[in-house]
């Protein structure tokens, strides 16, 4: 995200900190200043303070009134509009937004809105597609500390993150469908809708106006988002409001209540997924494999999902069942601090599935370093791509990626090198889903850390039994070992 969009969000912010109200209401005052000032809702963006102050009631309960008669013109489904609603009447009641504060000729709601429009309006209201991007999402962060979202189980992931892994899914805007079951603030679907549609213009001179019109409206209804928080729910619905996407993709459901039905109406062929951390994320990541692999779509299906991997290995029965609906095809070691902003900071991985066909012993799964992603934390400005290296080293990643003979050992080990641990940021592997029914415990650790320990080991046992388990006294073994033996002394 450019500076100047991280520098606006702290300004709006600096005005909610300063109404000294909760961080929840902070968020659900935005989620509803951002739906009626960035919608088509004119009657408010043009006289939002005549229409707040000159009435019988408080501000912040004529502000909710509007909110709830602005949504109801939407047509969403009942009952995520009774949720919604239900958690936006908690501003009612805030008092400190209708209070003057010393110093100032405006109440503490009035002051914000003004906040919001020139802070955040111009990027959210933008043709720039990059800083579209989720916005919201951003601010989401922001105003939670950067990290009192991590404590209500609430990890949004980096936007950098979200742009490497719609990538991954190589989405075509002519035939594809996509989903995100936990979608917080839609950030995969904001960058996977506008990725669509900036390949669509590419396109557009070899299209007839009415094939472009198709595809432009196919776009826009080919995105599916769910998550069970309304807060989250509501700023998703804004993004795709802003964007022109159809609202109507969005359920606000217990992801496992989506069943069958749900995936065969859709016909959802690609997923998309930062599962919840603390509410089964491995059920979560089964659960969207088997819909979508289920489902009678016929085109090419593909899920991409960002977890830690042990979270994966560690249920052996479920890494069986998942190993049977999809092929694991890559796992992307991403850099430790990637969810920092959330309070979270360990390894993590993105594991890119293929569901055309399940899991075998002889499929290859290329293990890639990508914790060198060019972003950097900075505690000021959060994670920023400090040299402007990440759209190249994302680039090389995606080529790397697609050729399985990259991941091939450069040249066999000899008994020089023996000794040695070899340099294998990128390497290949096999794993038996046998093996793991049975709770091999070595097969089922999936972090790469383990599996470049299990590559190592493998081609020295291969080069042991070449020479019938007799280490080989050549000239060449000699004088490595009088060298080595030198450096000691």
């Amino acid at each position: 995200m450019k500076k100047n969009c991280i520098s606006d969000i702290k300004k709006y912010h600096d005005v909610l900190f300063s109404a000294s109200i909760t961080d929840k209401d902070k968020m659900t005052l935005t989620s509803i200043i951002a739906l009626l000032l960035t919608s088509n809702y004119k009657k408010f963006e043009t006289d939002y303070e005549k229409l707040l102050l000159n009435q019988k009631e408080i501000p912040s309960e004529v502000l909710v009134n509007l909110a709830e008669e602005y949504l109801q013109t939407l047509n969403i489904d009942k009952k995520f509009e009774s949720n919604v609603i239900k958690l936006w009447n908690n501003i009612k009641p805030v008092n400190n937004l209708n209070l003057l504060k010393k110093g100032e000729t405006k109440v503490n709601l009035i002051r914000i809105i003004e906040s919001f429009l020139t802070s955040a309006v111009p990027h959210i209201k933008t043709n720039d597609k990059e800083e579209t991007m989720d916005f919201l999402g951003q601010m989401f962060a922001e105003i939670n500390g950067h990290g009192a979202n991590g404590k209500t189980g609430i990890v949004l992931t980096p936007y950098f993150l979200a742009d490497f892994m719609t990538d991954l899914l190589e989405l075509d805007y002519k035939t594809d469908i996509l989903l995100d079951g936990a979608c917080g603030t839609g950030s995969f679907l904001v960058t996977a809708y506008i990725k669509m549609a900036m390949q669509l213009e590419v396109d557009k001179e070899n299209l007839t106006a009415e094939e472009y019109k198709f595809y432009s409206a196919r776009i826009a209804k080919a995105i599916y988002g769910n998550d069970l928080d309304e807060q989250m729910s509501i700023l998703v619905l804004t993004n795709f409001a802003l964007l022109g996407m159809d609202i109507m993709n969005i359920s606000n459901e217990d992801f496992f209540k989506l069943d069958g039905q749900y995936f065969e109406e859709t016909l959802i062929n690609k997923g998309i997924l930062n599962p919840p951390f603390e509410y089964k994320p491995v059920e979560f990541i089964k659960h969207a494999m088997e819909r979508i692999k289920n489902n009678s779509s016929k085109q090419d299906k593909k899920f991409v999902v960002i977890c830690p991997p042990q979270t994966v290995g560690k249920d052996h029965k479920a890494l069986e069942q998942i190993l049977n609906i999809g092929t694991i095809k890559a796992v992307i070691e991403v850099q430790t601090n990637a969810f920092v902003e959330s309070n979270i900071s360990y390894g993590t991985s993105i594991f890119v599935f293929d569901l055309n066909k399940p899991h075998t012993a002889t499929d290859k799964i290329l293990y890639y370093d990508f914790s060198n992603s060019g972003y950097e934390y900075f505690k000021d400005s959060g994670l920023v791509d400090k040299y402007n290296t990440f759209e190249t080293k994302k680039k090389e990643a995606i080529e790397m990626l697609k050729n399985e003979k990259n991941f091939e050992p450069k040249a066999k080990r000899t008994w020089t090198t023996f000794f040695d641990i070899p340099e294998t940021n990128n390497f290949e592997i096999t794993i038996d889903p046998m093996k793991i029914k049975i709770n091999d415990v070595e097969e089922t650790d999936l972090t790469k850390a383990n599996q470049e320990i299990k590559t190592i080991l493998k081609e020295k046992k291969e080069l042991i039994d070449s020479v019938g388990n007799k280490i080989p006294a050549t000239q060449e073994f000699i004088d490595y070992l009088v060298e080595t033996l030198s450096e000691v002394n």
